[in-house]
């Protein structure tokens, strides 16, 4: 399973049109992805699978 599949898996569209993450969230209830062994915030896997690798400095935020 790809890493995009795996991550689709993860989370469901809203009405609002936001990505609602219904898997594993961390103590201030960010959603929790694991890649490779090192687990990552899934708002910035959502970065990267959407656009491509986030740019030196920029900061991407979870809504």
């Amino acid at each position: 399973m790809t890493i995009r599949n795996r991550f689709e898996a993860k989370y469901v569209k809203v009405s609002s049109g936001c990505w609602e993450w219904i898997a594993g969230k961390d103590k201030v209830n960010y959603g929790r992805f694991w890649v490779n062994g090192t687990v990552l915030r899934a708002h910035r896997i959502a970065w990267v699978l959407t656009n491509g690798p986030i740019p030196t400095g920029m900061l991407v935020l979870h809504r």
